[in-house]
């Protein structure tokens, strides 16, 4: 068996990726009341490159927080990609936030962000095989 290299920590970086979302949250997952809210989607990503030939996987065990591979299914997880070329290889990983803003009338709402809360600064966890 070949072992893998890792694990690595790398930080992610935040950004606004969509604005005013209508997201049905529930009140088992956030403390605001079951109903539609526009939201502010925020991703969190990090690419890095890796030595020619390897093969990489998220160790989403090992992070601090995990937010949504997909936002609008709210299946929590890390999205991930490997591209390889002629003189690259490189491994991509996003996970999304869901910030409540208002209410379906336009109220204002206090809640954290969902799943996990505010991801700046989580750092994501990855391996490699060669």
């Amino acid at each position: 068996m070949v072992p893998w290299e890792g694990p690595f920590y790398v930080t992610g970086t935040l950004q606004l990726v969509a604005i005013n979302q209508k997201i049905l949250i529930t009140n088992t997952e956030s403390p605001l009341a079951t109903g539609y809210y526009f939201c502010n989607v925020y991703a969190l990503s990090k690419e890095v490159d890796l030595p020619a030939g390897a093969l990489a996987r998220v160790d989403a065990n090992l992070m601090t927080k995990n937010g949504y591979s997909n936002w609008t299914t709210k299946e929590i997880g890390i999205k991930f990609a490997q591209g390889t070329g002629p003189t690259s290889n490189k491994f991509g990983m996003t996970t999304y936030s869901v910030l409540p803003m208002t209410n379906i009338v336009g109220q204002s709402v206090s809640a954290p962000a969902l799943p996990a809360g505010d991801l700046t600064g989580v750092q994501f966890a990855y391996s490699y095989v060669l």
